[in-house]
Formats: C-alpha cells, sequence, structure tokens
C-alpha cells in the first residue's frame, strides 16, 4: 500500500503515452532539430492523447453508441439539464462500451474470441436442428 500517494502530473502521464507508443511502434523516436523544437515539445500532425480521445471518440460513433451515453464514456457532463433527468447505470454504460469493443481493439485476439463464441452458438444450434431432423427422419421410416 501506497503512504503518501501524489497525483501524477499530466506531463509524467504525456510521457509515459509516448513511450508506450513508441514501444508499440505507433511513433518513431525523433531527434529534437534546432528548426522544429518549440517549447520543449515536437508537434505531430495529430497530438498523441488527442489522437487517442479522436480514436476513441470515432469508435464509439462507429458503434452507433447513443450519443448521451457516449458523452458520459468520453468523460464529459451531460448537456444541459439532461443531468437532473437522465440517471444512467454503470451496467448500461458497460453494454454501451461492449458495443464497441471490437472497434477499439487493435489486437486481433478479442475479435476472434467474439468469433468463436458465436460459431460454439451457432454449432450448437445446427446439431440440435441436425438432432431433430434425424428423429424425425426414423419416425417416418
Amino acid at each position: 500500500m501506497i503512504s503518501k500517494p501524489r497525483a501524477i502530473k499530466p506531463i509524467s502521464l504525456s510521457n509515459k503515452i509516448r513511450d508506450i507508443a513508441i514501444r508499440a511502434g505507433l511513433r518513431t523516436v525523433e531527434e529534437f532539430n534546432k528548426i522544429e523544437k518549440h517549447h520543449g515539445s515536437l508537434r505531430k500532425e495529430v497530438p498523441i492523447v488527442h489522437g487517442f480521445r479522436k480514436f476513441f471518440t470515432s469508435q464509439l460513433v462507429e458503434a452507433d453508441v447513443k450519443t448521451e451515453l457516449r458523452w458520459l464514456l468520453e468523460g464529459h457532463n451531460l448537456k444541459a439539464n439532461d443531468s437532473n433527468y437522465v440517471r444512467v447505470s454503470e451496467k448500461r454504460l458497460q453494454q454501451e462500451y461492449e458495443r464497441a469493443i471490437n472497434n477499439l481493439t487493435i489486437n486481433e485476439e478479442n475479435r476472434l474470441r467474439r468469433t468463436v463464441e458465436i460459431l460454439k452458438i451457432e454449432k450448437s444450434r445446427i446439431d440440435k436442428l441436425e438432432a431433430k431432423i434425424q428423429k424425425l427422419e426414423r419416425r417416418h421410416r
């Protein structure tokens, strides 16, 4: 257990995300050039943290997640007086998030696992239908 926890600073979080992106091959390590240097950082076309938020939001839209629930998943508040009238359970938010998991997952493992689950269910259904057909065929012989 941590005895004296301290809040993480935004720059520390940014540096950690950048390091992970470099190790994952999503970003490259670049040397600073005096011309490119801008207030101690190298500007990219898409800032890394903003890029994650933009990707997350786009994938929620692609998965048809309801707008109000998307706002909550993005960490925003509901607009106007909606927060006074709309109460969303954690379970409901999780269900909406799960709709977007395939879009948000870079690794194929999750998609393949879900495909296997669907195929198992379909195979089970087909096996039951085949058993019924065989039973009917035996009756009518």
